[in-house]
């Protein structure tokens, strides 16, 4: 649902939606004013050390599937996930999410 549009239209769709008919965990997280939700990782961008990310829901619609790739690269994509924490923001591999510095624009882990 979604998953073909655009990354600020996929993100302005979902949180147009009623909360009945999200993804279970769509905009969870640090909750209102410019604190990251769940959809605000979905998208594809190169991240500060050059790998290729994609991330794309989870079949459980409760975490997100990630890929990292070093670009011109044969290897096989890292996977990891992304779990919300609830109000304590996010966890991607062993790293948690830096709610401090981090807003819907930029994350920082």
């Amino acid at each position: 649902c979604g998953s073909g549009l655009p990354r600020p239209l996929r993100v302005a769709w979902l949180r147009s939606l009623p909360p009945q008919l999200r993804p279970l965990g769509a905009m969870s997280g640090l909750g209102g004013g410019d604190g990251v939700e769940l959809v605000d990782f979905l998208g594809e961008w190169r991240d500060s050390l050059g790998h290729d990310v994609r991330v794309d829901w989870a079949r459980s619609g409760e975490q997100l599937d990630v890929q990292l790739a070093r670009p011109r690269s044969n290897r096989e994509p890292i996977r990891l996930d992304i779990k919300p924490l609830g109000r304590r923001g996010f966890a991607c591999g062993h790293y948690d999410l830096d709610v401090e510095r981090s807003h819907p624009s930029r994350i920082v882990w």
